[in-house]
């Protein structure tokens, strides 16, 4: 939710590593997801009427159930930035 309501994006992610096209909030982002051992690499590039920038998000789901963990490397105007989210199962 935002200062102007509800906010929900959907995105569509081939694990194939063949290139994808998403658009949202009238901006374009193509992406490309891939595996990595045990994590879902996936690099997006983004394009908006004010800029644009890219990403990579690095989704991991651990064995023991643990929560879910996403680290995501944003390169824009202002540098690299790193952000990570955990996402804990419900329940635990």
């Amino acid at each position: 939710t935002t200062s102007q309501g509800p906010n929900s994006n959907s995105y569509i992610y081939r694990t194939d590593g063949v290139e994808q096209t998403n658009t949202v909030r009238g901006g374009v982002t193509t992406s490309k997801a891939r595996w990595v051992e045990q994590k879902l690499v996936v690099d997006v590039h983004v394009r908006t009427p004010t800029g644009e920038m890219d990403f990579t998000d690095a989704w991991g789901l651990p064995a023991d159930r643990g929560p879910l963990t996403v680290v995501r490397t944003l390169r824009g105007p202002r540098g690299e930035q790193k952000q990570k989210f955990v996402y804990d199962r419900d329940g635990q």
